[in-house]
C-alpha cells in the first residue's frame, strides 16, 4: 500500500510507480515548505522520508527522464522528473530543522533546474554558495522498487525485475498493450544526449519491438500474440527471489527467478543475474525452459533507435554500415559488438547471436496504430522450446572499439580474464570481479556446501557480495524477500497444487502486511571478527576454520558490515 518505502521508492496503483510520486511531490513540497518554520512542521521522521524519496527520484531518472521499466502503463517520455519538489523541499530546511537550507537538495535542485524555470530562488541559493551537485555517481538498490540503479559520469544502468508481491506490468485498454515484458530483468542504459534522454539513448516506441527489451530473456511472439489479452493486467508470479544489492555504494548486483505468469506460459522459466563493476556490467542466465514449440527464445542484447541508417555497428572489429543488415553468428568463438550507442559487447563461445539493422514495423503502446523506425538490434538466440537454456554477455558502457577488443582479448586469455564466472545454474550464479576484489553471489537455493570463494554454506535465497580489503573482507549481504507472507497465497493456487496467479493485487489479504524479520545464517570459510558491532548482525561463531554469521533482514534492505581476521590471513582460494 502507500506511500513512501524505507528504499526511498514511492508507491501508487500497489507498485512503484513515479508518475504519481511525481505528482505527489508537486502538491506535498510546498505544504511541507509553508509549515517547516512553525509549530506545525511534520516529524522529524516524516521530513527524511520524502527527502529520501524526493532525492532517489533523481537517482532513477537521468536527467528527466525515468527509467522504463519504472514508467508503469506510460512507455514514453511524456511525464518525467521535474525540479520544482527539489526547490522546496530545499527550502524547507534540514529534517532536524537546524538548517533552513538543506544543502543536499539545495545541490540537487541547482543541477536539475530547467532553464526556463530559472527564478529568484535559484539566483537566491546560488548568491549563498550553493553549487550544482555532480552526476549521482555509483550503486542503489531500491528493493521496494524490484530495481538496481548503477551510475558513472553521466551514465545510468538500471535493472528491472518482478516477484510475487510488485506486478510485472500495468497494462489498460489504452496504454501499455504491448508491455508485457518490460520487468523481464532489462537491462536499460540512459546515457546519451544533452540532457540525457531516451531517443538519444536508444529508445522510441515508433517502430519498437516490445519482445525486445534489452537484458531481458523473452519469446518472440507475433504482435497480436504478445497483446494483453485483458483490459487491465498487473499480474503477479509466484517467485519471490528478485532484486538487488549493492556493496560500499560503489558496486552492485541484481538477479531473479523468473516464472511467467500461466495466463501466458506457466512453463516460462529463467534464472538471471546482472553484476555491476564500474562501467563493467555481466550479464548471465540459466535453466531457461518452456514448451512452446512455435515461438524462439531469446535474450536481446540491445535494441537501438538510429537516427541515420548509416550509423555503424561494429561486429569483431568490422564496421558495419549496411542498410538493412542481417548476420547470425554461430558462436565458435567469441565475439565483441559496439552498438552504435558507443556501448560494448563481450559474448562467450558457445552461443548463437542474431543482429541486424533494419526498419522495423510496430505497434503504438496506446491506440494500436501502426509504426515504423530504424532499428540495430542484437540478440542471443535460446531456440524453440528450450531446456536448460543458459547465457552469458559482458557491457562495457561508454566504450570504444580498443576498449571492448582489449577486454576480449583478456577474457580469453582466462589468467588475465577482467572477470570469472565461478557458478552458474540452478542454484546460484557467482561472479568475481578481478579489478575490484569482489565477488557477487546470487544464492537462489539454500545451500549448505556451497563452497565458493569465501562462502561455504548460505541457508537463504540472498544476493551477497565480498570485497577483499587487505586482509580484511567487506561484507554486503540481502534477502530479497519483503517477508510480507510465508508460504503459498492459496488463492492463486488451484486443489493440485499448480499456480494459477489471478489479475493482480489489489484482492491480496496481504497487501497491507508489514515486512517481518527474516533471520539468515551464513557460514565463511575461516575465523573472523567484527569490526564493528550491530544490532542488525552477529557472530554465532569462529572456530574450527570457518565463522558463522547471522543477519536480521527486514523490507529487503541491504545490510554491509566489515571483518577482519581473528588471526592472521588465510587464502580463500
Amino acid at each position: 500500500m502507500p506511500a513512501f518505502k524505507p528504499d526511498g521508492s514511492a508507491f501508487h496503483h500497489m507498485g512503484f510507480y513515479p508518475a504519481y510520486a511525481r505528482d505527489a511531490f508537486e502538491g506535498m513540497t510546498p505544504v511541507v515548505f509553508m509549515l517547516s518554520n512553525t509549530t506545525f512542521h511534520i516529524s522529524e521522521e516524516a521530513h527524511g522520508m520524502l527527502k529520501k524519496a524526493v532525492l532517489a527520484s533523481r537517482l532513477y531518472s537521468n536527467k528527466y527522464e525515468w527509467l522504463i521499466g519504472v514508467a508503469g502503463r506510460h512507455p514514453t517520455n511524456r511525464l518525467h522528473l521535474e525540479s520544482f519538489a527539489f526547490k522546496y523541499m530545499a527550502l524547507a530546511g534540514t529534517p532536524d530543522g537546524k538548517e533552513d537550507i538543506d544543502p543536499e537538495l539545495a545541490a540537487a535542485y541547482l543541477r536539475l533546474v530547467e532553464p526556463e524555470n530559472v527564478d529568484e530562488t535559484t539566483m537566491r541559493l546560488k548568491s549563498m554558495g550553493y553549487k550544482a551537485e555532480a552526476a549521482p555517481n555509483g550503486n542503489w538498490t531500491m528493493n521496494y522498487g524490484v530495481l538496481a540503479l548503477h551510475r558513472r559520469d553521466n551514465w545510468l544502468v538500471g535493472v528491472k525485475g518482478h516477484h510475487r508481491y510488485h506486478w510485472s506490468n500495468e497494462i489498460y485498454s489504452n496504454a501499455n498493450l504491448f508491455g508485457r515484458y518490460t520487468t523481464y530483468g532489462q537491462i536499460q542504459i540512459l546515457g546519451k544526449g544533452n540532457p540525457v534522454n531516451y531517443l538519444d539513448s536508444g529508445y522510441t516506441q515508433e517502430g519498437w519491438d516490445w519482445n525486445r527489451w534489452p537484458g531481458t530473456t523473452t519469446k518472440h511472439l507475433p504482435i497480436d500474440k504478445l497483446r494483453a489479452k485483458s483490459t487491465t493486467e498487473m499480474l503477479l508470479t509466484d517467485e519471490s527471489y528478485a532484486g538487488g544489492l549493492n556493496i560500499e555504494g560503489e558496486n552492485g548486483m541484481f538477479a531473479m527467478k523468473l516464472h511467467e505468469h500461466p495466463k501466458y506460459d506457466e512453463s516460462f522459466r529463467a534464472r538471471k543475474s546482472v553484476f555491476m563493476f564500474d562501467n563493467r556490467i555481466i550479464a548471465l542466465g540459466s535453466n531457461i525452459e518452456n514448451t512452446d514449440q512455435q515461438h524462439e527464445t531469446e535474450t536481446t542484447l540491445f535494441q537501438n533507435h538510429m537516427v541515420n541508417k548509416k550509423d555503424p555497428v561494429r561486429v569483431n572489429g568490422k564496421k558495419v554500415t549496411d542498410f538493412p543488415y542481417e548476420n547470425t553468428l554461430n558462436g565458435n568463438k567469441s565475439v565483441w559488438m559496439l552498438d552504435n550507442k558507443d556501448n560494448g559487447y563481450y559474448i562467450p563461445a558457445g552461443q548463437e547471436i542474431g543482429i541486424h539493422k533494419e526498419t522495423q514495423h510496430s505497434r503504438d503502446q496506446k491506440d494500436d496504430r501502426d509504426t515504423q523506425g530504424d532499428f540495430a538490434t542484437a540478440w542471443l538466440k535460446h531456440g524453440k522450446a528450450p531446456d536448460n537454456g543458459s547465457y552469458e554477455y559482458a557491457i562495457l558502457v561508454d566504450s570504444n572499439p580498443g576498449q571492448i577488443n582489449a577486454f576480449t582479448r583478456k577474457m580469453d586469455k582466462s589468467n588475465h580474464a577482467p572477470y570469472t564466472v565461478l557458478q552458474k545454474d540452478y542454484d546460484a550464479h557467482i561472479v568475481k570481479d578481478s579489478k575490484s576484489k569482489t565477488t557477487g553471489y546470487a544464492i537462489m537455493e539454500p545451500n549448505d556446501s556451497l563452497d565458493k570463494g569465501h562462502i561455504i554454506s548460505v541457508d537463504t535465497p540472498s544476493m551477497i557480495m565480498i570485497k577483499e580489503q587487505g586482509n580484511d573482507l567487506i561484507l554486503s549481504e540481502v534477502d530479497p524477500d519483503w517477508h510480507l507472507y510465508e508460504g503459498k497465497d492459496e488463492d492463486q493456487y488451484d486443489d493440485n497444487g499448480n499456480f494459477i496467479g489471478g489479475e493482480g493485487p489489489y484482492s491480496r489479504p496481504w497487501k497491507e502486511n508489514e515486512s517481518k524479520v527474516h533471520q539468515l545464517r551464513l557460514t565463511l570459510k575461516g575465523e573472523w571478527r567484527l569490526k564493528e558491532k550491530g544490532d542488525k548482525y552477529r557472530i554465532i561463531s569462529n572456530d574450527d576454520g570457518k565463522t558463522v554469521l547471522e543477519f536480521d533482514n527486514k523490507d529487503a534492505m541491504p545490510i554491509e558490515i566489515q571483518l577482519a581476521p581473528v588471526k592472521d590471513t588465510y587464502n580463500a582460494d
